[in-house]
């Protein structure tokens, strides 16, 4: 019997670099297609995903390149599939380590996406491991809207809890904003 998942391509290489303003054009293809997947998905929109900013760079430029007064300056990657030199861009994370937003030790995951064209393959588990390896911290938290059903099983399958709900009216403006979820995961030693 044929294995349902075989026609899923391997992955043979898995890397996590540092990105800069030339990767943005590209990011920004993968935010748009994972936002507007999204959007499809579970709220039954055509091509209309959010937060602002995601589908013309400047989500990422803000977050990770140049900061703003609630966060300063993100740790900005690319998730990277491929040989080194020609390596696919598959997706992004950003990091706000505590000691940067004055609380050493909790630890803020911005963002993390991976292009649907890569999801259901590992590649958020595996980056979420690099990530706690490379940016140490006794608490991590972070929010996602309330649609992004496949996101809350993501994070709790990830180690994260629920902690609370948060309305966030500049999430979805036609309705008047939408719930956020908080999310915590609390390392163990």
């Amino acid at each position: 019997m044929r294995n349902p998942r075989s026609h899923v391509r391997q992955i043979h290489e898995l890397r996590f670099e540092k990105a800069t303003v030339d990767d943005i054009p590209k990011l920004t293809e993968n935010m748009t297609r994972v936002f507007n997947n999204d959007t499809r998905r579970f709220r039954g929109k055509p091509e209309e995903g959010s937060p602002p900013g995601y589908d013309d760079g400047s989500f990422l430029m803000k977050w990770g390149l140049t900061g703003n007064g609630q966060y300063p300056l993100g740790s900005f990657y690319k998730i990277l599939i491929g040989a080194e030199k020609r390596g696919k861009p598959a997706g992004v994370f950003i990091v706000f380590v505590g000691e940067k937003v004055g609380k050493p030790g909790n630890n803020v995951l911005g963002t993390i996406l991976v292009d649907p064209e890569w999801q259901n393959r590992g590649i958020g588990s595996k980056a979420l491991q690099y990530i706690f390896t490379t940016f140490p911290a006794k608490r991590w938290k972070l929010g996602t809207t309330e649609w992004a059903r496949r996101n809350h099983h993501f994070y709790e399958k990830n180690g994260f809890v629920k902690i609370r709900e948060v309305w966030d009216p500049e999430l979805d403006k036609e309705k008047g904003g939408v719930y956020s979820y908080i999310y915590e995961r609390v390392m163990r030693n």
